[in-house]
């Protein structure tokens, strides 16, 4: 209640407050930004994986594991997004078996659309309680 009165005092308004918030928070990565570096060097890492079947084939792929998701992890973090996603989802295709799987690309994708769309979450809670129906 007083930190109403304190904002109201100031002449702030919470409702103009989130609407100036709204307005700033634009997409971080744009489509063409997602076109020219991140997705190319995703699904290039991914495919990789997916020749890596021989003992140099596995050095390059892992190679180019640490170099993608380094590279991305610190892309992402330097345009304001969650990072650490690409980091583990780096971690998870350096383990042999799972590597062939496109992880790192769906991750990515799954970052891209979560900020064009932050209501994703309330979404999928929605459909969980659909489900466990």
């Amino acid at each position: 209640m007083e930190e109403d009165e304190i904002l109201q005092q100031n002449g702030v308004n919470e409702e103009e407050e989130t609407e100036e918030s709204n307005e700033n928070s634009s997409p971080k990565i744009t489509f063409i930004e997602l076109i020219l570096f991140p997705l190319p060097l995703s699904i290039i890492a991914d495919l990789v994986d997916l020749i890596s079947w021989t003992g140099i084939g596995t050095m390059i792929s892992w190679g180019l594991d640490i170099l993608s998701a380094g590279s991305l992890t610190l892309y992402l973090f330097l345009r304001g997004l969650r990072g650490e996603f690409m980091l583990l989802s780096g971690v998870v295709e350096m383990i042999p078996g799972i590597d062939f799987l496109p992880i790192r690309t769906a991750t990515l994708l799954l970052l891209y659309f979560k900020q064009k769309n932050p209501n994703v979450d309330k979404t999928i809670e929605k459909l969980g309680k659909i489900i466990k129906k």
